[in-house]
């Protein structure tokens, strides 16, 4: 049997031959061999992402490489192992993004988790529970995971017994499955771009006073505001707009689709609200057991049908939205 001496070859020699490796071989290799690892931690192999699960009974690492149609994962019961397995990975790969799954019991914190040592940013981070009853966290749980855990996507299942929460939430998207930890002021003060709440029944938005707020200029990062609930709204659907200025919405339900908004009973009437301050479009749909606010920002314009975008030609104040992109989209092209 021959062998072939790769780790002599230059670096840039053994970085080529490493990236016709399968990234599974690749990684067996650098637990088997330092000399292997070492020139790996030199380059690192490009990961399309890594993610961490931890659940009651084990933890588990999932990596995906570009061209893979599968992912590889490593389970493990020994926490130890895992967080091992964690520091060997993260000298050898460079990830592009990040996420973190929760499910934990309830005698475990999830501030003892090892993964803070190493990151507090990630790509997602959801914190679920399998359980009837979802994850209750301490108020410096929650805390800790709304203002120090860095992400663009935050789902949660928690609940924090005696306690509201009085931050502003700064994450570009969140869901949130248990709102007991939340109330209307909290809601209004969001600087999110698109919440979600899902529970078995409505804890009581007060949604006519959320789109007034949106009129007078709050929540202005937002694109979309849905709620949705197994009970119906505690709000009359009627009574929600009978205060607020309205029209029939010009916008279709395809407009809606192409912004990803699926509602629940098919077509419903919908409502077009302006906001006075940069006259801004927002569509109000409300269903027997949810609700949307959609905010018609510039960069959405773009993807409504012919249809809308001729009708939105009407409304002076969308002119140079329009404009823009127009513009926007023919550079794409």
């Amino acid at each position: 049997m021959t062998t072939f001496p790769l780790l002599s070859l230059p670096m840039l020699a053994v970085k080529e031959i490493v990236r016709q490796i399968d990234p599974d071989s690749t990684l067996e290799l650098t637990i088997v061999s330092r000399p292997f690892r070492r020139a790996v931690q030199f380059f690192k192999l490009n990961a399309s992402s890594i993610k961490w699960t931890f659940n009651h009974s084990k933890t588990e690492i999932q990596l995906m490489f570009s061209g893979m149609s599968e992912s590889i994962c490593f389970k493990s019961s020994d926490e130890n192992k895992t967080e091992e397995l964690t520091k060997h990975l993260l000298r050898i790969i460079r990830p592009r993004v990040a996420h973190l799954d929760c499910d934990l019991g309830p005698d475990t914190s999830i501030r003892n988790l090892f993964i803070w040592k190493y990151s507090v940013t990630f790509g997602q981070v959801a914190v679920d529970s399998s359980l009837q009853e979802p994850k209750c966290l301490s108020p410096e749980e929650l805390k800790f995971l709304l203002e120090d855990v860095i992400t663009h996507n935050l789902v949660l299942n928690v609940k924090v017994n005696k306690f509201t929460y009085q931050g502003v939430i700064k994450k570009d998207y969140i869901k949130i499955k248990n709102s007991s930890w939340l109330n209307n002021t909290v809601l209004m003060r969001m600087d999110s771009k698109y919440v979600k709440i899902e529970e078995y029944s409505d804890p009581g938005i007060k949604y006519d006073k959320f789109i007034e707020n949106w009129i007078s200029g709050g929540n202005n990062s937002l694109e979309h505001f849905y709620t949705v609930f197994k009970r119906s709204l505690s709000m009359d659907p009627g009574a929600i707009t009978r205060n607020i200025p309205c029209e029939p919405s010009i916008f279709s339900m395809r407009d809606l689709a192409n912004r990803n908004v699926q509602l629940m009973q098919g077509v419903q009437p919908m409502v077009d609200i302006r906001r006075e301050s940069d006259n801004l479009l927002a569509t109000v749909i409300i269903e027997e057991r949810s609700f949307h606010l959609v905010v018609w920002h510039k960069h959405q314009i773009k993807w409504c049908t012919r249809e809308t975008r001729n009708k939105l030609k009407a409304h002076e104040s969308y002119e140079m939205l329009l404009k823009k992109s127009y513009h926007s989209l023919k550079n794409q092209i």
